[in-house]
């Protein structure tokens, strides 16, 4: 005992755990056979040496069993996931996630109880989404489940973290569950969990993954014995930081369907993938929420003012351009800055709650700039009716479907390179595109919307077109209906 209480107190550790406040001996504790009769000393210890791989908390702050889902691929673990993010996770876009941010996980019997709800529904599909916030992926899942419902399929989406869209689908009638991130190695009790999630996505006529992500803790589950597909919607930042290559490789040969939602991507993975898989270009579609485009230009100008109001949508982070914005906006001349108004909206992110700070303290220092938070869908579709520009400077961006609700809206989009939307557009004639990453291109673009308000209202009724010929609801109905079909091809070859 001395040994220890000297290696915990003497340890290089010690005082840098004790600075964070991710450590709290009370709540630690509790979780503890006979921890109430030890020292603060011996609990850290216990948590360093063996708590951890148990599962053990060492506060509310700070989830074990999250940040090993999220973040074990950086590293084996040979030492505890605290010290991972002291001392490199935090400088690599790592966070600490509340512990009370998986307290509703379903678990053990609540997946056995809906796998049984599966075997009594007709032709039931679970699709699984990375998470239920109001944002592109899984607004593109919700649109896929209503189709499947249109021909007689029954879906159950699957999260792997709770959001404010959960509410919108159900309200649409779709059942949906959250079941927090798969098993993972270095969860407790990983073999009982790998088996019970297999079960449980076998008690359905097929899967479809619906992103990187989930592939993700797809690769470490035993093969399912029914159809699997994914709809991948990511670019290169979700390889880099999601997937080592052998990783993605392995995920995504062993899916019996592939298929990506936009050239773009299919250009990012393929290249690093076995020439075996074949990958379909898909498209999502969306509801035309456009209608009487005419009267909507005509009164939603600002021109008597001299003002033109830009949107930008999106959750707040490198990869959607907010920190391009940001600068792209302080290099504006002072008249063309009076002349501009900018709407922010979208969620904050988790791991860069500097840049959303940044971004909330400048919409409060702005007169003419607002930040509006994350909204419902219902809410989030009545900002295009306040804005003359939908401003999308993303890193990467596959195929954002703010855009694709911008040009049924007729607005005028501004998008990078890195998005798939660009690979859509005719610059200047359909759309604006800018070089990702580039601020001076941004500002150009920004300037020149500001100085030809008219011109821009045109370019948002050409931009109306693509949407039609790309992103018609019926014609994605269609897709999913020859994709549901070649799945259920697939289900009978493996009876």
């Amino acid at each position: 005992m001395h040994f220890m209480t000297l290696f915990v107190k003497g340890s290089k550790w010690r005082k840098k755990i004790e600075d964070s406040g991710l450590f709290d001996s009370e709540y630690y504790k509790v979780q503890v056979s006979g921890g109430e009769s030890m020292s603060e000393s011996e609990l850290l210890y216990h948590y360093l040496r063996k708590g951890w791989k148990v599962g053990y908390d060492p506060s509310e702050a700070f989830c074990t069993d999250a940040y090993c889902d999220q973040f074990y691929w950086h590293n084996n673990f040979s030492y505890s996931p605290l010290e991972h993010y002291l001392f490199w996770g935090y400088r690599h876009a790592c966070s600490p996630i509340p512990a009370s941010f998986y307290r509703d996980i379903v678990h053990g019997q609540a997946l056995d109880e809906w796998a049984n709800w599966a075997k009594r529904q007709e032709r039931p599909i679970l699709l699984i989404s990375h998470e239920f916030s109001n944002t592109g992926a899984p607004i593109a899942l919700l649109g896929m489940a209503e189709s499947m419902k249109k021909i007689g399929l029954t879906p159950l989406i699957v999260s792997l973290t709770k959001g404010n869209l959960q509410g919108e689908i159900t309200r649409r009638g779709i059942d949906n569950i959250v079941v927090g991130l798969f098993p993972s190695p270095y969860r407790r009790n990983y073999k009982e969990e790998r088996l019970r999630v297999k079960h449980f996505m076998e008690a359905f006529d097929f899967v479809v993954f619906n992103c990187i992500i989930g592939l993700c803790w797809a690769a470490d589950l035993p093969k399912i014995d029914k159809p699997s597909l994914c709809w991948i919607h990511d670019g290169p930042v979700a390889m880099k930081n999601v997937f080592i290559t052998s990783r993605l490789v392995e995920s995504i040969s062993r899916m019996s369907l592939v298929y990506a939602v936009s050239q773009f991507t299919i250009d990012v993975f393929a290249p690093h993938c076995d020439k075996s898989v074949l990958f379909q270009l898909f498209p999502y579609g969306i509801p035309d929420i456009g209608g009487h485009i005419e009267s909507e230009v005509n009164s939603t100008s600002d021109e008597e003012h001299n003002v033109v109001r830009f949107l930008m949508p999106g959750q707040i982070s490198k990869r959607k351009g907010h920190h391009i914005l940001l600068e792209a906006m302080n290099r504006l001349p002072a008249d063309y800055l009076q002349r501009s108004r900018i709407i922010i909206a979208g969620p904050k992110s988790m791991s860069e709650m500097d840049l959303y700070d940044k971004v909330v303290d400048w919409a409060g220092s702005c007169d003419n700039i607002e930040y509006r938070g994350e909204l419902s869908h219902d809410l989030f579709v009545k900002l295009y009716d306040e804005a003359d520009v939908v401003l999308c400077p993303s890193l990467e961006d596959p195929l954002p479907i703010v855009c694709a609700e911008s040009l049924s809206k007729g607005k005028a989009i501004i998008v990078s390179d890195h998005t798939g939307t660009a690979g859509l557009i005719d610059d200047k004639k359909n759309g604006f595109i800018v070089k990702a990453g580039d601020i001076d291109s941004l500002t150009d673009a920004i300037c020149y919307a500001i100085d030809h308000p008219r011109e821009m209202k045109e370019v948002g009724k050409r931009g109306r077109k693509v949407f039609e010929d790309v992103f018609n609801e019926d014609a994605f109905d269609r897709r999913v209906a020859q994709m549901v079909e070649a799945a259920y091809k697939l289900e009978q070859k493996t009876m």
